[in-house]
């Protein structure tokens, strides 16, 4: 299983790989040498290796992509294997933070571990879902014909829907995977999940009026005076919004 981290385009980071404490795969083995391979698009620096440990300097990539970076090692008994590193550019990666995700997540540990130790939903994964979920919202909103992505400064009553639906989106699926580790799908998940599709469908519907979104349509202030998006219309205020139509 490829372990998952994260970096901003403009980062230079190091990762490590500890070939030592990976389900003890050395014993008492040591590495002899070391090299490392990249999807185009990142760049490997630099890299180093001890006996047990292999770590790797990588600088670049584009915002929103990932890229898998493979370190292959040979041992002094003369084993080799590999190991991949998935590496998620940060920048225009949705429209929600890590945080607002775990909002909907109150309990969850993001350092809890399955039974062979590997950890269950990391800080990563939780970027890898509010990328899955933002790619969603988009094509919806391409289908709609709203220009993509929704910017907060030219949209901030559409952005803070699509933020919502985002968190939600990602929770879901972070809750479904600690569901999938336990065998079952948590009442939680399916709540999240029906949720976050409910959002979709009025989204899709025009039930809910991203009104200031670039390029979609802009419905009626009779609908926005009912209730579906917070405008100045009277009676159709951002808390009614919020605790009247989101509340599925």
């Amino acid at each position: 299983m490829a372990q998952k981290w994260t970096k901003d385009a403009d980062a230079v980071l190091d990762y490590t790989i500890d070939w030592g404490s990976t389900g003890d795969w050395l014993g008492s083995d040591t590495i002899s040498s070391s090299t490392w391979t990249a999807d185009s698009g990142i760049t490997i620096d630099s890299s180093t290796n001890t006996t047990t440990t292999t770590t790797v300097w990588l600088s670049g990539g584009t915002a929103g992509a990932t890229y898998t970076v493979t370190n292959r090692i040979v041992t002094v008994a003369g084993r080799t294997e590999d190991r991949d590193l998935q590496i998620l550019i940060l920048g225009a990666v949705g429209y929600c933070t890590r945080e607002d995700v775990k909002n909907y997540l109150p309990g969850r540990n993001f350092s809890e571990e399955d039974t062979v130790g590997r950890t269950v939903v990391t800080e990563a994964d939780v970027m890898f879902f509010i990328s899955t979920i933002a790619d969603e919202i988009d094509a919806l909103l391409y289908r709609l014909a709203f220009t993509v992505p929704v910017v907060l400064a030219d949209s901030p009553y559409a952005y803070s829907i699509l933020g919502r639906s985002n968190a939600v989106g990602a929770a879901a699926l972070a809750e479904e995977a600690w569901s999938t580790v336990k065998g079952d799908i948590s009442d939680r998940a399916k709540r999240l999940r029906t949720q976050y599709e409910n959002m979709l469908s009025a989204i899709g519907s025009h039930d809910i009026n991203l009104r200031d979104a670039s390029g979609g349509p802009v419905l009626p202030a009779s609908l926005a005076d009912s209730g579906s998006m917070d405008t100045t219309s009277a009676g159709a205020t951002r808390e009614m919004f919020f605790t009247r139509d989101m509340e599925f």
